[in-house]
C-alpha cells in the first residue's frame, strides 16, 4: 500500500509575483531572450507534486492547458480538475499501475472506488464521481493526443471519438460509455430546496449585519456567492440614480460564471441600503487594492466565499435548518418563477426565459434579447424581487 500521496499547489501568478521578471528570478533563470510567460495572466494555475516531491510533468501539462482554456472568474475549474486528477493518480498508485497500463476496466474500478465508503472517507456523490471520471478520461485522451504517454484507455477514447460515439474533446466529456452502456453513475436530479418565509426571517434575524446584507443580495438577485463577494463600489449606480427610482429595479453589470459580464436586476431598496453601508459602516480597506470592494471584513480585506458559507451555516444550525447558502439562489428562482406564472398580464410572460436572464444562465438565445429586456423589468419581476428583499428585513 502506498502511504505517500500526490498533492497539488495553487498559484495565482499576478498575486504571487510582482512581475514576470520576478518569476524568472525566483527560478534562478536569466531571461535574456525576453520570453513571454503565457500563464502569468491566468487567474489560477495548479501544480501537481508527485509523492517523491518532484513535479508531475504529464499532469501539469494537462492542467496548464485547462488553465489556459478556462473562462472561470474564480479559478474553480482549475481547482476541481487538479483535485480530480490527484485522486486518479493516487488510485493508480495504490493499484500499482503505471499510466501507460490503464484500461477501461481500471476506469470502472475507479468509479466503484469513488462510490465506496473506505478508510473513513465518505463515498463521493454521483455528480462528483462523474466529474472525476471525466477528468481521468480527459487526461488519458490528452496524453494520447499530445504524445505524452500511450495507454489502452487513451487509445480506446480516441477510437470512440473518431467513430462518432464520443464528442472528441480531451476534457473527457462524452467518454464515459462502454459498449453503449454508461460506466458513470446517473446524474442526481434533486429538486431545489426552497426556504420558507419563517426560515428566511429567523436566518436574517441571527445574521451579523455585514453578512445579512450579503445574504440579501443572494436572495433578492439570485447571484452566486462569488458574484456577490466580488461586487465593487464602482458597480453601483450613482446615489442620484438610486433616488430617482421609487420601489423599482436598477440594472448593474457584474462578472458572472464563466467570466461573462452580464446585467443583473437589483431592487432599488437593496442598492440604497448597500450605498448607505458603504458610506457609513464599511471597514476601511487595508490597502488600495481593496478600496473598490463593497464587502470588507474586520481587517479591511474582501470577504471571501468560505466565510460567507461558514456564517450562513452557523445561523442555519441555530434554527435547526439544513439550508445552505446556495438554497437562497434556489429560493429566488422558485419564488420568481411561481409569481411570474401566477400573475396575469395583458401579454403572457415567458417565465423560464425571464428566469434565465435573471440567473445569468448561458443558454439564452441572443435572438430573444429584446423580448427578455422587456420582460425582466415587468411589474411581475419587480413585485417578486421586492417581496424577497422585504422578507429579509
Amino acid at each position: 500500500m502506498c502511504d505517500l500521496k500526490h498533492r497539488y499547489v495553487l498559484v495565482a501568478p499576478r498575486q504571487s509575483f510582482l512581475s514576470e521578471g520576478e518569476v524568472w528570478e525566483c527560478a534562478g533563470v536569466s531571461n535574456t531572450a525576453k520570453q513571454k510567460l503565457h500563464l502569468f495572466d491566468t487567474h489560477l494555475v495548479a501544480v501537481v507534486i508527485s509523492p517523491d516531491g518532484t513535479p508531475h510533468e504529464s499532469a501539469n501539462g494537462y492542467l496548464t492547458e485547462i488553465a489556459t482554456r478556462s473562462r472561470s472568474a474564480t479559478g474553480d475549474t482549475v481547482r476541481s480538475y487538479a483535485e480530480a486528477l490527484v485522486t486518479w493518480l493516487d488510485f493508480l498508485a495504490r493499484q500499482r499501475l503505471a499510466l501507460n497500463e490503464v484500461t477501461e476496466e481500471q476506469l470502472a474500478h475507479f468509479r466503484n472506488y469513488l462510490q465506496t465508503d473506505t478508510a473513513g472517507q465518505l463515498a463521493k456523490s454521483n455528480n462528483t464521481t462523474r466529474h472525476r471520471l471525466a477528468v481521468a478520461c480527459g487526461f488519458c485522451k490528452w496524453a494520447q493526443l499530445r504524445g505524452r504517454f500511450e495507454s489502452p484507455l487513451g487509445q480506446y477514447l480516441l477510437l470512440i471519438a473518431r467513430d462518432g460515439s464520443g464528442h472528441g474533446n480531451w476534457r473527457g466529456r462524452g467518454d464515459l460509455r462502454k459498449g453503449g452502456m454508461s460506466i458513470a453513475p446517473r446524474k442526481e436530479g434533486r429538486l431545489p430546496r426552497v426556504l420558507n418565509q419563517e426560515e428566511i426571517a429567523h436566518l436574517f434575524m441571527l445574521s451579523p449585519p455585514l453578512y445579512a446584507l450579503i445574504f440579501r443580495w443572494c436572495i433578492a438577485t439570485g447571484m452566486r456567492r462569488f458574484e456577490v463577494c466580488s461586487l465593487k463600489v464602482s458597480d453601483l449606480p450613482s446615489p442620484d440614480a438610486i433616488d430617482r427610482v421609487q420601489g423599482g429595479l436598477l440594472s448593474i453589470n457584474v462578472l458572472r460564471k464563466g467570466s461573462r459580464e452580464q446585467t443583473v436586476q437589483v431592487p432599488a431598496a437593496l442598492l440604497h441600503e448597500t450605498a448607505w453601508y458603504v458610506r457609513t459602516e464599511r471597514e476601511l480597506p487595508s490597502n488600495d487594492l481593496y478600496a473598490d470592494f463593497i464587502f470588507l471584513n474586520s481587517r479591511g480585506r474582501p470577504v471571501n466565499r468560505a466565510s460567507v458559507s461558514k456564517v450562513f451555516r452557523k445561523c442555519a444550525n441555530r434554527i435547526n435548518s439544513d439550508a445552505t447558502l446556495h438554497h437562497l439562489r434556489h429560493t429566488f428562482s422558485v419564488h420568481v418563477l411561481s409569481l411570474l406564472d401566477s400573475l396575469e398580464s395583458d401579454r403572457p410572460i415567458n417565465s423560464l426565459k425571464v428566469l434565465q436572464v435573471l440567473l445569468g444562465h448561458a443558454n439564452v438565445q441572443s435572438t430573444e434579447i429584446y423580448l427578455q429586456a422587456m420582460e425582466v423589468t415587468s411589474d411581475a419581476v419587480i413585485k417578486a424581487l421586492d417581496f424577497l428583499y422585504g422578507a429579509t428585513l
